[in-house]
């Protein structure tokens, strides 16, 4: 199953540093997921219900004049014990949560949403099931928790606590550029850039 994702790929510095933590973790775990995919914070994923992108790509081109760039603060480390997705603990670097940051992300679901598949056949409840229904994605609002993903590993929390300290040493960064992704398994293909004024 195929999805799209408006992402933030890391550049620069954050890259870097995201690449050095990714390889360290790769020989500490012997289960895995997402190790491999670069260093990105995801702002809305969904299933489409279209197989011709051109009015989603013309919809996200046109976010380009509307939506503004955000500065964003990394926080700290955190573990999504058992994730869902992975069945693992998910190390990942936390972004500081903001109105701006929720708004940001709103906007951006709420223009792409009309494409998006609005299943309901996995397992939610509350705040996660009513998004699912709306957008199609269980983490758009305030329950979002804004993140860079290192990977899920099959170590315990504590342990990857203890290897992630000191890995980091950015802490700010500005979001000034997404990308429109189409997701296939584990590869991200770009099918459009827009800069953000």
């Amino acid at each position: 199953m195929n999805k799209i994702g408006v992402l933030y790929f890391c550049e620069d510095e954050l890259k870097k540093e995201f690449i050095e933590t990714k390889k360290n973790f790769q020989s500490k775990s012997t289960k895995s997921k997402y190790l491999n995919h670069p260093a990105h914070i995801s702002i809305y994923v969904f299933e489409p219900k279209i197989d011709n992108y051109s009015n989603l790509i013309d919809d996200f081109k046109m976010m380009e004049k509307i939506i503004d760039k955000i500065y964003v603060e990394m926080d700290k480390w955190i573990v999504f014990e058992k994730d869902f997705l992975t069945n693992l603990n998910t190390l990942c670097l936390d972004i500081k949560k903001t109105k701006e940051l929720y708004n940001f992300q709103k906007k951006i679901a709420d223009l792409l949403n009309k494409y998006a598949k609005k299943s309901t056949d996995i397992k939610l409840i509350d705040v996660f099931l009513k998004s699912q229904k709306k957008y199609g994605y269980p983490f758009i609002g305030e329950h979002w928790i804004p993140h860079i993903s290192v990977g899920s590993m099959n170590l315990p929390k504590k342990k990857l606590l203890e290897l992630s300290y000191n890995h980091i040493n950015s802490k700010n960064l500005i979001i000034d550029k997404i990308g429109l992704y189409e997701i296939i398994d584990d590869e991200h293909v770009l099918i459009e850039t827009i800069n953000l004024k």
